[in-house]
Parts: structure tokens; sequence; C-alpha cells
């Protein structure tokens, strides 16, 4: 049993018939039952569809069934042990299943049934038996072609609609019905009516796609119905546990609810934690609220439109049926309100204002409102009649407010969070335990006046997030915390800042501290009882030696630090004879290191004998300094990032594990540093590597190896492959302005026979003068993101790199540029399957000989020869495999060998 899932639109059913139509023939009998949820919603539905099961696999025997319960006997009496094919199309429910093949065990061995749906979590009564299958969007060529098909009858577009049919492939985002039915609607008309449908399709959706994606929402339930509505409309792009908590105070239980709308298939959770969804669906939610009232903007549950927003306010046409209103400004606007523009609103939860600026005053405000969200909020404080006892999130970034004033209205019971970000206003965070003791993160960065913090903070049991990034004046926290709950401190760049609290119980629950910058010289003994602490950012002074006790996974160090006495007796010792005794050691759970020192020093070889094998990430960042042999012995380390260390020389045999090495800007790299790098893991150990993972090598310079077997001055290398992707490795040359910084993204795309696949985006941050960027994909990893595109014995590929997203520091107009690439295709040399073919020729070639190609097809055949014999390999290499350039001429030839020599090969 396949359960085939998706979004309504993108293909299930489509797919299932393709499926279906190929294997049919190979059963005894099958059937292909469609829009089984409705039918199942009719009075006779359910017998009929009965009646076509048995219809089908009997062969055109009509059989009549009188009820549901004759109908399942039947069933079983017939088709028990046949090996069928069936498909059932649009299940939504598992009794559905049941109904017509009971718990799916009555058919013969063999047999296979496909279930399409767009509930994910559908079948999990029917036992483990079963595979699951999502249908993904189309990409941007299947896209492409699919709409020029139905646009223009063939699958490019004519030349003059190539822009405008990119603007409706975009709206369109991959999904096929949509594609479909757009361009059949565009078939045969001239170009102002595209353009014309576009503006159209962009406020009012296409009926037919509408109709088929508003399916999903009706089989949901009323809580969920608001919830889905409530992210179209206000919340996409948030934070789950953020909408999660603003969506509970409303009695909608949204844990259940999101999962539902997940498993629906109607939004989506992204790795960050945010919440999505297709813009289509979006679209859909949408237009089900407009629905609510077509024409009087005032008589709907939200509202997000700026223009329907802004008439609500200034005309004060607004009511009780308002649930949610976002007024926010494509441009900077000014508003003239009145005082009560918002009085009609009793029931608004959500409020949203952002990049206006209200003239007047703010009379009234809602008590209903859970959420009330107003960057640089014009007041010192809310309106004197409004009781915040409901509000969740009070988020007044870069406001005038005054928070003690604001403190004074009563108590916020209900308030989770409050950011008060730049709120230059705020002076002293005064004792919030009373007004506000269930608060769960507070931001009070860049409050660069404020300079005090009530002890009564340090008692706060629910504050999970605390951060005082560069509250330049601050100078007093609380004496000490017992916060039970917190889990992330920042106190970053607080200058002014000379002592940490004291710690007196257990604080298990920390996960994140940061104190660089500050003017802290030395923690409290009581540091140690952090016992929960995995991430810690220290800056220059006293290196406390309880951090050796805690099981960090983290540790950043900022700063030239300072040992205690005990320390520096057993560093000296250890930094001279690098023994293992010494007892200061990191927990074996430390695996990012990161070092920013000033210039070269024994405490980073100290630091380093320090850290345990289990290290994965390694960071060091000093004006002068020597990376220390010992690294070797991190026999787990995979990232090595030593970027702006100018004068830094040589770097020094690496563990076999590494699988990036970042040394942008080390400008003093000896050249035999380079070629250890790239020839030891790029070359020897890492094709060997059958996992699916890849590698990145930052280094300056802007010459591609000799070794890349495929160069181009442009962005792009095209070639043949044979019926298996082999293995390659990438070199890409930046072309930057030296005097310029540079962040960008360079992104990878694969296209195999036509079909494109993005492999790879790598972000590059602070990056100047010229650099390459070597990327090596392992076998499996290609596999498992293009295999599926290799069709049949010759495959034409092509390798392409773009730069986007770039930024530069002075603001230049000179975009970075890729000046050269080169490809290097894994040598075959008749040891694998795949063969590789220049583009523009026809002759089947291998790739050009040299050293390192011989080297790799040396240790391809190591294993597996007898001791003392791989001097023939060399010489079998040489003499029996001629290699032809792209030119048709030999560059190795064949060369007469004596008979004696011919029996001793």
């Amino acid at each position: 049993m396949i359960k085939v899932y998706g979004l309504g639109g993108v293909g299930k059913t489509t797919t299932a018939k393709a499926v279906y139509n190929m294997i049919y023939v190979h059963f005894e009998g099958s059937s292909f039952l469609e829009n089984v949820k409705d039918k199942f919603g009719t009075f006779d539905g359910v017998i009929k569809l009965q009646e076509t099961l048995l219809y089908d696999i009997l062969g055109g025997i009509n059989l009549k069934v009188h009820n549901v319960c004759r109908g399942i006997n039947l069933i079983k009496e017939r088709l028990c042990n046949k090996r069928i094919l069936l498909i059932l199309d649009d299940v939504d429910r598992s009794d559905q299943i049941e109904t017509l093949i009971g718990k799916c065990d009555l058919f013969a061995s063999g047999s296979r049934i496909i279930i399409t749906t767009r509930d994910k979590n559908l079948l999990p009564t029917l036992g483990k038996g079963f595979l699951t299958y999502r249908v993904k969007e189309l990409d941007d060529h299947e896209a492409h072609e699919l709409f020029c098909l139905h646009a223009f009858q063939r699958n490019k577009p004519e030349e003059d609609y190539s822009e405008l049919a990119n603007q409706f492939i975009s709206y369109a985002k991959g999904i096929p019905l949509a594609l479909a039915i757009l361009g059949a609607d565009l078939y045969g008309r001239n170009k102002m009516e595209w353009k014309s449908a576009l503006d159209k399709y962009e406020k009012i959706p296409n009926k037919e796609i509408q109709k088929i994606l508003q399916k999903s929402y009706e089989g949901l339930d009323e809580t969920e119905r608001d919830i889905f509505l409530d992210i179209a409309c206000l919340f996409k792009g948030f934070c789950k546990s953020y909408v999660v908590d603003i969506l509970n105070s409303c009695n909608l239980y949204p844990i259940i609810g999101i999962q539902r709308l997940t498993e629906k298939c109607l939004i989506t959770v992204d790795r960050h934690d945010k919440l999505w969804m297709h813009d289509l669906v979006e679209q859909m939610g949408r237009k089900i609220v407009r629905q609510e009232s077509p024409h009087i903007p005032g008589m709907r549950s939200r509202l997000w439109c700026y223009e329907d927003s802004l008439e609500v306010l200034t005309k004060n046409t607004g009511s009780e049926k308002i649930r949610g209103l976002m007024i926010c400004s494509p441009e900077r606007a000014k508003l003239q309100l009145e005082a009560k523009c918002l009085e009609k609103m009793k029931n608004l939860k959500f409020l949203i204002v952002n990049n206006v600026d209200i003239c007047g005053g703010i009379g009234y405000l809602p008590n209903e409102l859970r959420l009330l969200d107003w960057p640089e909020f014009p007041f010192s404080s809310l309106p004197f009649n409004f009781r915040p006892q409901k509000l969740i999130t009070l988020n007044m970034p870069e406001s005038q407010v005054i928070l003690d004033k604001l403190l004074e209205m009563g108590q916020f019971r209900n308030l989770t969070y409050m950011n008060f970000r730049s709120c230059q206003y705020i002076k002293k965070l005064s004792d919030v335990s009373i007004a506000t003791p269930n608060i769960k993160q507070l931001n009070l960065n860049e409050c660069r006046n404020l300079v005090e913090v009530h002890d009564s903070v340090g008692y706060l049991d629910k504050l999970e997030k605390w951060d005082l990034f560069d509250c330049t004046e601050l100078r007093i926290l609380p004496s000490c915390l017992m916060m039970k709950s917190l889990k992330h401190l920042n106190l970053y760049m607080c200058k002014r800042l000379e002592k940490f609290p004291d710690i007196p119980h257990e604080m298990d629950g920390l996960k994140y501290l940061t104190f660089i910058g500050t003017a802290i010289k030395e923690l409290p003994l009581s540091f140690g009882n952090l016992t929960g602490l995995e991430e810690l950012h220290l800056g220059s002074g006293l290196l406390p030696s309880s951090i050796y006790n805690l099981h960090l996974h983290s540790l950043h160090i900022w700063g030239d630090v300072k040992f205690p006495k005990d320390m520096e007796i057993d560093r000296q010792v250890l930094c001279n004879y690098y023994n293992d005794f010494s007892k200061y050691r990191f927990q074996s759970g430390l695996t990012c290191l990161a070092l920013h020192f000033s210039k070269n020093s024994s405490e980073i070889d100290f630091i380093l004998n320090c850290g345990p094998v289990s290290l994965r990430r390694l960071c060091i960042q000093s004006d002068e300094f020597t990376l220390p042999k010992s690294i070797i012995r991190f026999n787990r380390l995979r990232w090595l990032e030593i970027p702006n260390s100018y004068f830094l020389q040589e770097i020094p045999k690496l563990p076999k594990t590494i699988r990036g090495v970042n040394a942008s800007q080390c400008f003093s790299l000896n050249p035999e540093s380079l070629s250890k790098i790239m020839l030891q893991y790029w070359l020897q150990d890492y094709y060997d590597d059958d996992t699916p993972c890849d590698c990145h090598i930052i280094l300056p310079g802007n010459k591609i190896p000799k070794w890349f077997n495929h160069q181009s001055i442009e962005s792009s290398i095209s070639l043949w492959v044979g019926p298996e992707f082999p293995t390659f490795a990438l070199c890409v040359a930046f072309c930057l302005v030296d005097e310029d910084e540079y962040d960008f993204a360079c992104v990878v795309d694969i296209f195999t026979n036509g079909h494109k696949r993005t492999l790879v985006k790598k972000f590059f941050d602070k990056m100047h003068c010229d650099h390459r960027w070597f990327y090596g994909a392992s076998h499996r990893l290609l596999q498992q993101e293009v295999g599926n595109l290799i069709q049949g014995d010759w495959n034409h590929v092509k390798i392409s790199c773009k730069i986007s997203l770039w930024t530069s520091t002075i603001g230049r107009e000179i975009a970075p540029t890729i000046a050269r690439m080169g490809v290097h295709v894994k040598c075959i040399c008749g040891l694998h399957n795949s063969v590789i073919c220049h583009e523009n020729h026809d002759e089947l070639v291998q790739p050009q000989s040299n050293r390192i190609s011989k080297r790799i097809a040396h240790q391809q055949l190591k294993p597996f020869l007898p001791q003392g014999c791989h001097f023939i390999l060399r010489k079998l290499y040489h003499t029996l495999c001629p290699i032809r350039s792209t030119s048709g001429e030999p560059l190795l030839k064949a060369r007469k060998i004596s008979n004696k020599r011919k029996r001793s090969l």
C-alpha cells in the first residue's frame, strides 16, 4: 500500500493515473475509484463505489449491492486472494478504506493499493505496512514546459511573451493545476489581455483553482478554520511557538490545530520554526475572508490590505466582527485619526501597525487585545481606560514609551512577550515581578540609556529569553539570578557592566550566554552552577577554571584571556611538552571551539590541547599565530575556519574527517599548504567517502588548478554522462573589488536533460579580493539529488553558477562576478560505470591525463592488488590506455615493449 499525499492541485490523481495505466495489465484485476471523499458524502455513494469495485475486478460482472454491509461481505467473498491493482482517489478518512476493502489483508500477495489524499496523517489505523510519497510542486523547468504546452500549444513561449509567461509561472509556484488552467485561459489572447489577466489574478484568484484548493479548507472544523485564516491573513512567516501562545489565549487549541493544518498540506513549518503556506493557498484564505463582506471591509473578520484598513480607520466604519487589523503602509505615511477610531471594534484581538505616523492620539484600545504590535509607538503610555489583562504580546521597539508609566496601568497578568528594543526613554527597569509575572521573553536590546535593572527581575520564574545587547550604559544587574526557566541571556557590548550576578543555586536551564564586550574581568565562583550551559561567549579577562567542569557544546573566546595562578603553571608545562596529564580539560561534549585573539600566544596552544577529540568545528582568528600540529589529534574535526589570518603561512596536516576549510583572506599561506589542502582532502580521501555529504574549501586566488579537466571562462560548463551520475568537484573563481567588502551567495544549478535542480547555495560574508571556492559532492549525495534525472545511456549535463543576494560595505554598484570555473570529473579508466564526453564532440573520450588522475586510478585499485604489484598498474596505465584530448589527438601514446617486458607485465 502506498499513500500519495500533497496539496490540492499538485498532481496526486494525475500521478496515480499514470502509474495505473502503466502497470494495470500485470494484475488479475484492477480498479480506479475516483473522488472517494465526495461519493461517501452522498446518499448511495458508498454502495456505488462497492459495485464499481466488484464490476472492475470481476471483469464486467454486474453485482447489485443493496446495503453497505452486504457490499463488504460480497467484496470479501468474491475478491479474496486475488492479485489486484486498486487506486482509491481523494480519501480523507481511514473508515472509507475499511468500508471498501476492510483491513487490506484479503488480497493476494503482490497486490498493490495506491491511495491519494490531502491528509499526511491518514492511515494510522491500518498498521505499518504502507509507504508514503509526497507529490511536490514542479521545478522551474517542468513548470515552464507545462504552462507553455497549454498557453502556446508547444513547450516554449513565443518570443514576445517570454517575460509575461515567466510572471504567470512565478504566480502559480509550481502547482500543475494552476499552470494548466492559467495557460489554457490565456491561449490565443494578445499581450494586453495577458497583462490585464495577471493584474486581476493577483487580486482576484481564478475560480477553478480556488475551488480545488478550498476543498481542504472545507474539511476543517471551526477552530482549525480560524487558525488557518489567522495565519493566511496575519501570521504567515511568524514563529510557530509565538503564534501558538497568542492563539492559545483565544481558545483555539493551536498545538493540535497547526498540526492538523500541516497534515492537510495547507501550511508548512520550516527548520527555523516559521509558519509558511503556498501563495495560492494564502490567496484562497484571504478570498474566503473577503467573501464575508465583499463591499464593506468593516464587516469582515480580518483586515490586512492597507487600503481597506485605512478606509475603516479614517471613516470610523469598524465593527465588532473584526478580530484582526493590520495597517502597514508600503511607504512611510502620516495618518490623522480620531481618538476613538477603534471604539467600534470591541472584539479586536490582533492589532499590527507599521510604517505609519499617527497624528493626534489614541483614546481607546479594546480590552480583548491579545497582540499589540506597534513599532515607533508615538506616545509615552497606553490609553488610561485600557485594561491589558488579556494581552499576550506587547511589541513596541523604537518607541517613546516610558516603561514605569506603562506598568502603572495595572497588572499585565498574561503578558508573555515584551519588546522594547531601542526605546531610549527607558533608564531603569523597575520591579516587574507583580505587573508581569508570566513574562517569557524580554527584549531590551539597544536601550542605550538603561542603567539599572531591579533585583526582582532575577527571580522571574517564567522568563526564558532576556536580551540586553548593546545597552552601553548598563551598570547594574540583579545581584543574583534564580531563574529556573531562563535559557538565553545576551549581554553583548554592555561596555560599562563590571559585575556578573551571583548564581546561588544550580541553574540547569540556561543554554546560551554571552558577555563579550563587557567590563567584566572576573566571574563569581558560583559560575559553575550554570550546569546546563551549552554555548558560552567569553570576552577578554580572567578565564574561570570552572568552565572546564561545564558540559559545553560550543565555546567562543574573544580577546586575550588570563589564567588563574594554578592554571598558569599547568599551562606552561602543557604548552612546552604537549603532555596529556592536565587536569584542565574540556568535557567530551564540546564540539565547537572559536578563538579570537589579537596576536600569537601560547594561550591558543594551551586551549587547543585542552580540547576534547570530539571537537567538530574549530575557528581561530588572530593577527599572528601558528596553527599547532596537535590539530591532527581531533579525529572528528569536520570544519576548520581560519579567516582573516593574514600572516598564517602554513596549515599542518589535518584530520581525514575534514569536510570544510575556510581560509579566506589568508594571503600569506605558502603554495605548498594550498596544494596539501586540495589534494589530501579533495582527491584522495574525499572521493572514497560513500556517505551523502559534501565538502567546501575557500582559499585566496583566482586560478583554476590544471587538474580540473573541464574549464571555462563563463559561468557554466556542459558535458555528457552515462547511465549513472559521476562524482565531480567544482572550482569557482570570484572576481571582487579589492578595496570593498562583499556579502553574497553563490548558487550551483545542475541541468540534466533540461531538468533543473539546485545542488547547493553557499553564502560568503566579508569577502574582499579574489577568492576560489572548491566544492565537491559525494557519489551518494549526487545520486540523491539528481540521480532520478538520469535517463538512458547518454545524458546532457550543464553545471551553472550564479551570484545572488550580494551587498557591499561601501555600497558600490560593482557586483561580484564569476571570473572562471572548472569541473573535475572523477577518473573513469574503465573502473566506473559512468562515462564522460566533452560537449560538441561525438567521440567518446576520457578525462585528460595528468599526474593526479593517475594517482586516483592507482588509489582506486590499490585495495584489490596483491602486495608488490602496484607498479604494474602504473605501467598498464601508460602502455595500454591511450587517452585522447578533445581534438582527438592522443595525449599518451602506446609504446613498443620487448617480449621480456610483456612477459613480466
